[in-house]
């Protein structure tokens, strides 16, 4: 667990990422390519704001403040293993975010959870900590 590989405010592709974490190729698709994936017991949000991301989802995701809103993928539950491993983590987890699906993602540092709302899809709010 690394919680700071990498710089706040720079970009990175998802492969820029997988490369700083020595991710095997044979890991390197799939769910890395979703809105959030977990990897060596850290969770890595990809959130799209403003427009509508690769898969043609457009959730409300967005800042308060310093705070991030964010939406789990059409149909997450409160329930869902994976909505739960991220309310409450054994790892980090880093949030990345882009304003255009073709840019890469500028890192805005590790989170951690203010409020959760048990709706479809799950509503989080997360706190940037560095």
């Amino acid at each position: 667990m690394q919680e700071m590989i990498f710089t706040v405010g720079t970009t990175y592709s998802r492969k820029d990422i997988q490369e700083l974490l020595d991710v095997p190729e044979e890991r390197q698709n799939g769910a890395w390519f979703t809105g959030y994936h977990f990897y060596n017991n850290n969770w890595f949000i990809f959130s799209t704001i403003g427009t509508a991301g690769r898969t043609g989802h457009d959730y409300d995701d967005h800042f308060e403040g310093s705070d991030f809103v964010w939406y789990g993928k059409t149909g997450s539950k409160l329930s869902h293993p994976s909505i739960q491993s991220l309310i409450n983590p054994n790892g980090f987890i880093h949030l990345f975010v882009r304003n255009n699906d073709r840019k890469p993602f500028t890192y805005y540092g590790t989170v951690k959870l203010k409020a959760f709302f048990n709706e479809t899809p799950v509503k989080i709010i997360w706190e940037i900590k560095a």
